[in-house]
């Protein structure tokens, strides 16, 4: 049995906003069961099961055109029910626009993935890997956080994702995940906060020997400013380039020259200490030794 379009958007919708909550609680629903009881809560209110679900997913991959026609219509249904929302909790008399982007395109927090937001990835046709490539911004800084947030359905094979950014000094970090996770998923970067970043790549791929359909949808670029608390995520990464601008490496010759300099301070004030008189060790002078005086010891002068 294959649903119907409309019976798609709106099944698709509720998984959507299922998922929001779980993100938005994560301390609520920590185990997988937890989370399986939630899906299967919904496509009980929809009166539809897991299998009735997967065989629909597989049967639109074949379609791709009637599949992106569903999701376009989920995307409209959760930017409505947004704005519904959002003109209920405003003052009265006062009209809500609508929001196209979660984030702005620069600023702070912005969004800067520029491609479409829903892909479909067919292995069988050898159409199975997204590749995106940002240039310098005007508004980068040195140190900007980056998250690669996405959406995965039908993941039967494991999805990689590598996320990487190129410095002017021609060294790279980079992110790498390898998973099959069903739903959200999310890869960090962290720039370094001394150089100046050239550009953001990278790609989302499956395995191609896979012989179904994923899809890949949601898709943000997420990039933030500095933050401390984050940025010991940079020691953690991955890292490739010349070893003399290994930051690893950076900082163990800048605290092995940090020691040897402490060391070679130690050796010159022990020095000066043991050289000049009257400090630091006295030095001793030794006295000949009196004998007792004995009668009879007396010499006699001839």
């Amino acid at each position: 049995m294959v649903l119907s379009e409309d019976d798609m958007i709106d099944l698709l919708t509720d998984i959507h906003k299922s998922e929001a909550i779980i993100e938005m609680s994560p301390q609520n629903y920590r185990g997988d069961s937890i989370k399986a009881v939630v899906r299967q809560s919904v496509f009980a209110k929809h009166n539809v099961t897991q299998e009735e679900f997967d065989s629909s997913i597989v049967w639109y991959g074949h379609n791709v055109g009637k599949y992106i026609k569903i999701y376009d219509g989920v995307i409209a249904r959760l930017d409505d029910e947004e704005l519904e929302l959002a003109q209920a909790e405003s003052p009265k008399g006062v009209k809500v626009k609508r929001v196209k982007k979660r984030y702005p395109s620069s600023g702070d927090s912005a969004d800067i993935w520029d491609k479409e937001r829903s892909w479909i990835l067919q292995p069988q046709y050898r159409r199975n890997i997204i590749r995106f490539d940002f240039n310098q911004k005007p508004d980068d800084k040195n140190g900007d956080f980056y998250s690669l947030i996405y959406r995965v359905r039908n993941s039967i094979n494991s999805v990689k994702v590598y996320l990487g950014a190129d410095y002017y000094d021609g060294t790279t970090s980079f992110a790498y995940r390898s998973s099959g996770i069903e739903g959200e998923a999310v890869v960090k970067l962290q720039c370094d906060s001394t150089k100046r970043v050239k550009r953001i790549y990278g790609y989302i791929s499956t395995d191609p020997s896979a012989r179904e359909n994923v899809f890949v949808d949601s898709i943000i670029m997420l990039r933030t400013r500095l933050d401390k608390d984050n940025y010991r995520l940079f020691d953690t990464q991955k890292w490739s380039g010349p070893k003399s601008l290994n930051p690893k490496y950076v900082k163990m010759k800048a605290a092995a020259e940090e020691l040897k300099a402490a060391e070679e301070l130690e050796k010159q004030k022990l020095k000066a200490t043991t050289e000049a008189p009257g400090q630091g060790l006295r030095q001793r002078r030794v006295m000949p030794k009196q004998l007792p005086h004995k009668p009879g010891n007396t010499p006699v002068k001839k």
